[in-house]
This record gives C-alpha cells, sequence and structure tokens, in this order.
C-alpha cells in the first residue's frame, strides 16, 4: 500500500512537471516561426569584402569601363575599426540589412586593410557611403549619415517607386 501510493505522487509530480515544461514550450506554429525569424536575422547581414571580392561582386575598379555587377541595388560603407562615426554607423547599416532584406545588398569594406582600393576611389573621409543603383551611375555620401537619412536615400536612388 505505501509502495502503491509513493507510486501515485511521484507520477502526479512527473505529470504536473511535463505539464509546465510543455506550457513553457512554444506552440509548433510558433516554435517554426521563431526558427523562420532567426534564419532571416542571420541571412541579412551587412558583408565584410575585401578590395578582390569588391571586384568580383561590385565593380572592377581597375578597369575604367567597368559597371556594376550586382543584380540587386548595393550600398558600400567604407570604414575604419578606430572612426567613432563608423562605430556608430555599423549598427544602423545592420538594421537596414535586416529590414530591406533581399531588395539591396550592403557591404562594408575596410580602408586600413584595402588601401588601393580606398586610394583609387578617392576615399578621403570616413565613413565614405557608395550607393550603386542597379542601372545607374553610383552615388557617394561622405560622413555620417542618420538612418532617416539612409531610408531616405535607398527609397530615392536605390529603390525609387517608379522603378520595374
Amino acid at each position: 500500500m505505501k509502495n502503491s501510493l509513493s507510486i501515485t505522487i511521484i507520477t502526479i509530480i512527473l505529470c504536473l512537471f511535463f505539464a509546465q515544461l510543455k506550457a513553457q514550450s512554444p506552440s509548433g506554429e510558433k516554435k517554426e516561426a521563431a526558427i523562420e525569424q532567426n534564419k532571416n536575422e542571420t541571412k541579412f547581414k551587412v558583408i565584410t569584402l575585401t578590395q578582390e571580392e569588391f571586384k568580383k561582386k561590385v565593380f572592377d575598379y581597375t578597369d575604367t569601363a567597368a559597371e556594376y555587377k550586382g543584380k540587386k541595388p548595393a550600398i558600400v560603407d567604407f570604414y575604419a575599426e578606430w572612426c567613432g562615426p563608423c562605430k556608430k554607423l555599423a549598427p544602423i547599416m545592420e538594421e537596414l540589412a535586416k529590414e530591406y532584406g533581399n531588395k539591396i545588398v550592403i557591404y562594408k569594406i575596410n580602408t586600413d586593410e584595402n588601401k588601393e582600393l580606398s586610394r583609387t576611389l578617392s576615399i578621403t573621409s570616413i565613413p565614405t557611403i557608395y550607393f550603386f543603383p542597379v542601372k545607374s551611375d553610383p552615388r557617394k555620401a561622405i560622413g555620417f549619415l542618420t538612418k532617416d537619412k539612409l531610408i531616405e536615400i535607398i527609397n530615392t536612388i536605390l529603390l525609387p517607386k517608379n522603378s520595374k
């Protein structure tokens, strides 16, 4: 009798424990949505390039007749690790990469590590940001830009409403 009472108590405790555990874990749909959101957050990030990768993905700066190679509009942020405004701009660029997802690509290039590219593109102040629309000439901005200003530029230069 004492043995069956112990088994009953243990069974009740285990049932309560598993019920609480199930209540704390997300449902199947919520769990799948959380996994999908996590994939998207890691998928759309600012991509660090070297000057060789820049030649392949953006344009070959050694060729005077070169055109933009990307299939999506791009932003290229030229920065340095020691630059205060660059550090302030970095999280904004990460936010924009997530918000605009697969509509644009955002790259960053360390000017100290890619001096030839920086010199060729006349990067004399940082941050310097290049905007590469798919079918028109790139634009250049020098200095820190707010998130609102970057969104305005993205929406007018990179993703204008009247483009298809």
